[in-house]
């Protein structure tokens, strides 16, 4: 066994330094080729007394060769919850790319202290998405158990198109 070599630590943090400003330069370069653009976005409300709600968005257009989509949606859910189950289909070739996620949002009181569980919204991105003509179809479904009158009344839905992707920067950090 033989002793490491050694290393001067102050020559490691400036390498380690530079090597993580060239990391940002390539990913604010990289980002700068990313539109972010809003391709859909509206509050769509629950019937009376009906516990999901079935519906399309109007036909949309991806131009990149692959890009993402970025759903986010949120509902004032209050000790319950609401899911939303989704698929982009792609109208010439009939390919879907789909999702299901949840939200649930619970709170109380106990043994003398408040307490929260949960948030009201929530984010899908859905990677690799090649370029098409494409509509989401979708069903938001609320908890049926809880009173109507209590019940989530809305769920706002965001749909963007080709957003840049901060977590592949801190990965690599």
């Amino acid at each position: 066994v033989q002793p490491f070599a050694f290393i001067n630590k102050s020559t490691l943090l400036k390498i380690s330094a530079m090597g993580v400003a060239f990391i940002i330069l390539v990913h604010l370069l990289m980002s700068m080729t990313h539109h972010e653009k809003t391709l859909f976005s509206e509050t769509v409300s629950f019937p009376q007394d009906a516990g999901s709600i079935n519906a399309l968005t109007p036909m949309f257009t991806l131009s990149k060769k692959e890009s993402n989509l970025q759903v986010n949606f949120s509902a004032p859910v209050s000790n319950s919850w609401l899911e939303l189950e989704g698929s982009f289909v792609n109208t010439e070739t009939g390919k879907e790319f789909g999702f299901n996620k949840g939200i649930e949002y619970y709170y109380g009181y106990t043994d003398g202290e408040n307490w929260t569980e949960g948030r009201r919204e929530e984010t899908v991105l859905l990677t690799e998405i090649p370029a098409g003509t494409y509509y989401l179809e979708y069903k938001a479904t609320r908890d049926s158990t809880y009173n109507m009158q209590n019940a989530v009344q809305n769920v706002n839905l965001q749909v963007k198109y080709d957003v840049t992707l901060s977590r592949n920067l801190l990965w690599t950090i």
